[in-house]
């Protein structure tokens, strides 16, 4: 995950870095990112007290002098603070509401699902739940499904249910856990386990 911060005045951020048209976020970036590649993009107005973590996909680059301008697709999650940042910087009334910390990583998960097992990954986690890689079809929202995430002794499962999902090449999921505080408590722990590791917060 590559992470970048993105400090622009509100008109030029309706004007020129975000791109209503075609949900495209444009980023300058010193050195070119691989296709494809993830990229977490904090932008900050110059001019107005609004911030927000935009996490979306490299999909194309045209190279500049120096650097190069890099055009990211964002992922669904990340589209609320897209709004979010474009009400503001149109002088609209935001109420801001204050959202539980999100970690973004690169975590092995096995997923067990109707009636099969699924090997993938974790690319985000939350105080409420997870965001997977999915690779074919993805499951309805509402599904049920048992989690393992990790490795080794590091691996922790949890009960979860599917509550957004995205298609695409590669499918993402958003699972939010379950409530029971038995639950609660373990994914706690486990949230704990991240943080100290190091991973970035979006």
């Amino acid at each position: 995950m590559r992470n970048v911060t993105l400090q622009v005045p509100s008109g030029e951020w309706l004007a020129s870095s975000w791109r209503q048209e075609t949900s495209r976020l444009m980023v300058h970036l010193p050195a070119v990112p691989p296709l494809r590649d993830r990229i977490a993009v904090q932008v900050r107005f110059a001019d107005l007290p609004a911030r927000a973590t935009v996490v979306g996909t490299a999909v194309s680059v045209q190279k500049t002098s120096p650097g190069c301008r890099v055009e990211i697709a964002p992922a669904v999650e990340s589209m609320r603070a897209v709004h979010m940042l474009c009400a503001v910087a149109r002088g609209e009334q935001v109420s801001f509401r204050s959202r539980a910390v999100r970690y973004l990583v690169n975590l092995p998960a096995i997923v067990s699902w109707n009636g099969g097992r699924l090997l993938t990954s974790a690319f985000s986690v939350s105080e409420q739940g997870c965001g997977l890689r999915w690779p074919g079809r993805p499951p309805s929202i509402g599904a049920a499904l048992s989690l393992r995430l990790g490795a080794g002794r590091q691996a922790h499962e949890f009960r979860a249910v599917v509550c957004w999902s995205e298609p695409g090449a590669t499918a993402k999921v958003g699972l939010r856990l379950f409530t029971l505080e038995s639950v609660r408590l373990a994914w706690r722990r486990f949230l704990a386990d991240v943080e100290r590791s190091g991973a970035t917060a979006g």
